[in-house]
């Protein structure tokens, strides 16, 4: 939703998203690994969960 809202004018502070990322890896000489999380929140996207967990909560 907030994609498609992007453009318009006046609604920029519901769509600016804001990232967390995350990351961890290690050399462990058998194996090695490395895990990124990455999220992408705006408030259009808060606003989306708590409305999904008050419908589920309604049914």
């Amino acid at each position: 939703m907030a994609r498609w809202l992007a453009n318009v004018p006046g609604l920029d502070f519901l769509t600016k998203a804001y990232s967390v990322n995350g990351a961890t890896s290690a050399d462990l000489l058998a194996f090695n690994y490395h895990i990124q999380i990455g999220i992408n929140v705006s408030l259009l996207s808060i606003i989306g969960v708590a409305l999904a967990i008050w419908v589920y909560r309604k049914m």
